[in-house]
C-alpha cells in the first residue's frame, strides 16, 4: 500500500504581526499537520481560511457532534503546542495563521499535507 507524498508549505509571520502570509497548497488534502514553532508564551493559534485567494479570511471553525446539539467551535492550538506537530482541518486550500499576541521575532509555520 503506497501511503502517498507529503507536500510541505511555509506561511511567515513578520515581527510586531499577528497575521501570517497566505499559503496556497494547490488543492484540498485530505490530511493537514501544522508545525509550531517557539511562540510568544500564552499565545493562541488560530487557522482563517477563504473558498478564493483573495477571498474574506475568517477563522477556522470545526463540528461538536458528540453533544445533544451540533455546536461548532473556533479551532483554537494553544500556546502548550509549542514545538509539537499538530493535526489541523484539512480541505481548504488557502490559509493563514493568526495569533492572539504580537510576534516578537519572525515566525515559520510549517503545514505539511498528505493525500492518504
Amino acid at each position: 500500500m503506497s501511503v502517498g507524498t507529503n507536500r510541505v508549505y511555509v506561511a511567515s509571520m513578520a515581527s510586531g504581526a499577528t497575521l501570517s502570509t497566505l499559503v496556497n497548497f494547490g488543492k484540498a488534502f485530505k490530511s493537514v499537520y501544522l508545525q509550531v514553532p517557539s511562540m510568544i508564551s500564552s499565545s493562541q493559534l488560530y487557522l482563517q481560511a477563504a473558498a478564493t485567494v483573495s477571498g474574506t479570511y475568517v477563522r477556522v471553525a470545526y463540528v461538536q457532534a458528540n453533544t445533544s446539539t451540533i455546536g461548532h467551535n473556533t479551532f483554537t492550538v494553544g500556546s502548550g503546542a509549542t514545538g509539537h506537530i499538530v493535526a489541523v482541518p484539512a480541505g481548504l486550500q488557502y490559509m493563514k495563521v493568526e495569533t492572539t499576541a504580537t510576534c516578537d521575532s519572525g515566525e515559520t509555520f510549517t503545514f505539511i499535507c498528505q493525500d492518504n
